[in-house]
């Protein structure tokens, strides 16, 4: 297990196949994980972490296809926040047992009994909460299971931290492709039968990336951007996935592909307003140091400090204490007093930071 991403042929991080997106290895947080967050650039909000309304899942009846949402257990995670991709690996004997729990999920997932996979699973997951090949596996026997308005909130939180998998590694997880179909087409009779499920639309759209069906998942995804509105990700995505010709334009203050890069002085006190009621101080000491502080309505103060280097026009920040890891943006200059920090991989769409002196 390395960097949250387990190792094996049956369970392995994207690589240059899935999303369409080539070298590109991130999604919501754009390469960088959870210090998109952690730093305050962009704010987390998982419109699913709450579970989903709807009539509650009698024990032992299975969910059909075309019935109306049906409420069960929430996952034992707190989605209403990002999974950490910074966080320090556990001691190997907890790795260790973690591991195994989960040979045993996807063998228990092989052979039909999803039950005993959710349970072993978030046995796991107890031990390795920051895993994002296990959060992505719950959500794949959720989907399993036919609780699609559940599974979206795990997925959520895997892929605005990174990407997920593809579809050789999503296909290993089943013992035949027939299964799996078996399960898309409940998925999609489901979603014929409750056009208004944000959630169910986000599952199949991630079905359909899996599968490198992007056309398809660009359709979901829009459709998700319309009945849900917090759902910043599924915005992302359509900017990435639809063909140039349709994507949205740059902000109208970036700055142009080949700007010059200005000789500007980064030491020195700076502020940024990412958002109403928020706020970010950045102070740049003479020989790299840095204090990154961020306040928000209804979050606790944050304070991150850390060494910066700047060359070449690209700021980097690395956190001393490595739990928010490092942020890395292209700095582009207004004046000697303005500049916008804009992470490097962000989509077209994406504003940046605006700092003043």
């Amino acid at each position: 297990m390395v960097n949250g991403y387990w190792n094996g042929n049956n369970s392995a991080a994207w690589g240059v196949a899935g999303y369409g997106l080539g070298a590109m290895t991130g999604v919501g947080a754009w390469g960088t994980g959870s210090p998109v967050y952690a730093y305050g650039y962009s704010g987390y909000n998982n419109p699913y972490s709450s579970g989903t309304g709807g009539v509650a899942q009698q024990p032992g009846a299975p969910q059909q296809p075309g019935n109306a949402p049906q409420q069960a257990a929430a996952p034992a995670s707190d989605y209403s926040q990002p999974i950490s991709t910074t966080a320090a690996p556990p001691e190997p004997t907890v790795a260790d047992q973690a591991t195994l729990a989960f040979d045993q999920a996807r063998e228990a997932f092989k052979a039909g009994d999803y039950a005993k996979a959710l349970q072993l699973d978030q046995q796991a997951l107890t031990q390795m909460p920051n895993d994002t090949t296990l959060h992505e596996f719950l959500a794949l026997v959720l989907f399993a299971e036919g609780k699609y308005e559940q599974a979206a909130a795990p997925l959520y939180a895997v892929l605005s931290v990174g990407p997920g998998w593809d579809w050789t590694t999503l296909s290993g997880m089943y013992p035949d492709v027939a299964t799996y179909t078996g399960q898309l087409r409940n998925l999609e009779t489901y979603i014929a039968a409750n056009p208004n499920s944000a959630q169910a639309r986000f599952v199949l759209a991630y079905q359909y990336l899996c599968e490198g069906h992007d056309e398809n998942a660009v359709d979901q995804l829009k459709q998700v951007v319309k009945l849900q509105p917090g759902d910043t990700l599924s915005a992302q995505l359509v900017a990435r996935l639809q063909t140039p010709g349709d994507a949205p334009s740059a902000p109208a203050d970036a700055a142009p592909a080949g700007t010059p890069v200005v000789d500007g002085k980064l030491h020195g006190k700076w502020a940024a307003t990412p958002a109403k009621d928020a706020n970010i101080a950045l102070t740049i000491q003479d020989d790299g140091r840095f204090t990154w502080a961020a306040t928000g309505q209804g979050k606790p103060p944050m304070t991150i400090t850390g060494a910066s280097t700047f060359a070449n026009g690209v700021l980097t920040l690395v956190d001393q204490g490595g739990q928010s890891g490092t942020l890395v943006g292209n700095v582009i200059w207004q004046n000697a007093d303005h500049f916008n920090f804009r992470l490097a991989g962000a989509p077209p769409t994406d504003p940046g930071l605006g700092f003043a002196r």
